[in-house]
């Protein structure tokens, strides 16, 4: 038999990631960075698009360049550049992304135009 007092309703959880997403934005990266598995959440179709469209290896993964754009939406931050700006001073968040250097702007640029369907998917743009 469940105890009810001791069950988790949705609600609750919602709440609380909702309030800890307004107000508390690195303890928010952090829940996701420990809770949420891009890999695993990718489409195959998205998958295979991003690494076919090339002849040579890419220089960042998908995950890596997901988890960027996610970020960026997390912090509100709508210019490219100045999302680049904090990562260049962030290693913790470089180091989320999987970056070991930073990408430029343009391959932001074309990496959102080239997948803009399949990124529409994850509702980040």
């Amino acid at each position: 038999m469940i105890k009810l007092k001791n069950q988790i309703h949705f609600c609750d959880i919602y709440e609380e990631v909702e309030d800890c997403f307004e107000k508390d934005k690195p303890k928010f990266i952090k829940l996701f960075q420990e809770n949420i598995n891009l890999e695993i959440l990718i489409p195959n179709s998205f998958f295979s698009a991003y690494y076919s469209s090339t002849g040579h290896p890419r220089d960042y993964s998908l995950a890596s360049m997901l988890t960027a754009l996610i970020i960026q939406k997390i912090l509100g931050l709508s210019e490219t550049k100045t999302f680049l700006n904090i990562l260049n001073l962030s290693s913790e968040l470089r180091e989320l992304c999987n970056f070991s250097r930073v990408p430029h702007e343009s391959q932001f640029s074309r990496f959102k135009a080239d997948f803009l369907a399949h990124i529409a998917y994850f509702s980040i743009l």
